[in-house]
C-alpha cells in the first residue's frame, strides 16, 4: 500500500505507542474529514507495531441505533476476554465492568486499542473512552482512536468526551486531506485520471 504525506502522523503514533510501551499509557486521536484516509494510517501503523504490543481492534458502526458498547465487545473478543460473562457478573453496572476491561487488556501487557470511527458511538462507548482515558497514564496502553472532524452531533460528543480526559493524556494528531500532488501521484500509480 503506497501512503503519501502521512508520515509525520506515522512517527507522531510510534512516540505515542513507545512512551506506552515504557508505561506511560495514552489517547491518540486520529482527526480528519471523511475519506482523509484516518484507516489508512491505521493499518500502515499496525503493520508497524508487529510484536512490540498486542493489537486488538474495533470500529464504532452507523446504525440508526448503536448497539451499547459494540467496540468493547470487538475489544474483548480479539483479548479473548468473556465479555458477557462479566457484564452478568457485574450485574450491568459500568464502572465496574469498564474496570475489569482495564484489567483485561492491561494483562495483555503493551497494548494498542484501536476504535475507528468515535463519531458514531453510542453514549456507553463514549463513557467507557472517557473512563480508559482518565486512567491510561499508567498503563502499557495506547488507545486510538479515529473520528471525523465534522459539525456532526456524534462529532460534538466526541469532542465532549474526550474534553474530560487530562489533557496531558490525550494526542490529537489532525490527518489534512491529500495534496494535489499527492492525489495525482496515487492516480497515476493505480492507472487512473486524476482529475
Amino acid at each position: 500500500m503506497m501512503l503519501l504525506e502521512r508520515q509525520t502522523q506515522l512517527q507522531q503514533l510510534e512516540t505515542l505507542l513507545g512512551d506506552a510501551i515504557g508505561g506511560h499509557g495514552r489517547v491518540a486521536v486520529l482527526a480528519g474529514e471523511a475519506g482523509a484516509g484516518k484507516t489508512a494510517i491505521v493499518e500502515a501503523f499496525a503493520a508497524r507495531v508487529g510484536e512490540s504490543a498486542a493489537m486488538l481492534r474495533s470500529a464504532c458502526e452507523d446504525l440508526s441505533i448503536p448497539d451499547p458498547l459494540g467496540p468493547l465487545y470487538d475489544l474483548a473478543r480479539e483479548a479473548q476476554w468473556a465479555l458477557p460473562r462479566a457484564i452478568d457478573a457485574r450485574h450491568g453496572q459500568r464502572l465496574p465492568l469498564f474496570s475489569d476491561a482495564l484489567d483485561a487488556f492491561a494483562a495483555k501487557g503493551p497494548s494498542l486499542l484501536v476504535i475507528e470511527d468515535l463519531h458514531w458511538a453510542d453514549d456507553a462507548t463514549l463513557d467507557f473512552v472517557r473512563f480508559l482515558g482518565r486512567r491510561i497514564a499508567n498503563t502499557h496502553i495506547l488507545l486510538l482512536l479515529t473520528a471525523r472532524t465534522d459539525r456532526s452531533e456524534g462529532q460534538m460528543r466526541v469532542r465532549r468526551a474526550l474534553g474530560e480526559i487530562p489533557a496531558g493524556s490525550v494526542a490529537r494528531i489532525d490527518v489534512p486531506l491529500l495534496s494535489q500532488a499527492a492525489v495525482l501521484s496515487l492516480a497515476d500509480a493505480a492507472g487512473r485520471d486524476g482529475d
